[in-house]
């Protein structure tokens, strides 16, 4: 999600949020009768836009406003953050250096996957806030040193950035415990 969308639903977040909380304590003040002159139930007899011809369509051409802009909004939250290839430093006029990300998140993972108590690792190129980030996810054995695995991941993500740039791509390790502890280790290369 970019930037932009993640402070539009923050501020659509909070707008609604004062609207329904301004909405609650009115009907509560209402039914506790906090505003004197207020009555105590609102009649309608007098509105007749109910009957015309017109409402029903601009009811449902509402309704099929709002359906859009629901669809839309689910559209932009769901976009596809994986990323196919990576733009290296250099690219200009004469041509365009690109690097696959798939390889690229594999070799990662695949340094990562050859310590010792990982028991898998999978890697992918994504776009989180207008980033490039290689997030790698390993399942390790709930005995091993943390600290081994980071020194590792640390050593994978230094030779990265060596390859494709200071600047260009950002690492993310994930580690997760192996949930079944009479599993044999397996090394996924």
């Amino acid at each position: 999600m970019s930037k932009g969308l993640v402070a539009l639903d923050r501020i659509t977040s909070f707008v609604v949020g004062l609207v329904l909380l301004a909405a609650g304590v009115g009907a509560v003040g209402w039914r506790l009768g906090w505003w004197p002159g207020m009555p105590e139930r609102i009649r309608a007899d007098g509105v007749g836009v109910v009957d015309t011809a017109w409402w029903p369509w601009a009811l449902g051409a509402a309704g099929v406003v709002l359906v859009i802009l629901a669809l839309r909004w689910l559209l932009a939250h769901t976009g596809r953050r994986q990323v196919s290839a990576l733009t290296l430093a250099g690219s200009g006029r004469q041509g365009r250096l690109t690097v696959d990300g798939e390889p690229l998140a594999n070799a990662l993972a695949g340094a990562l996957a050859g310590e010792p108590g990982v028991r898998s690792a999978g890697g992918r190129l994504v776009r989180d806030r207008d980033e490039l980030v290689l997030e790698v996810t390993a399942e390790v054995d709930p005995a091993v040193e943390l600290r081994d695995i980071a020194s590792a991941a640390d050593a994978a993500a230094a030779d990265l950035r060596l390859m494709v740039g200071e600047t260009a791509v950002r690492c993310r390790v994930l580690l997760s415990a192996q949930r079944r502890p009479n599993q044999t280790l397996r090394r996924v290369s």
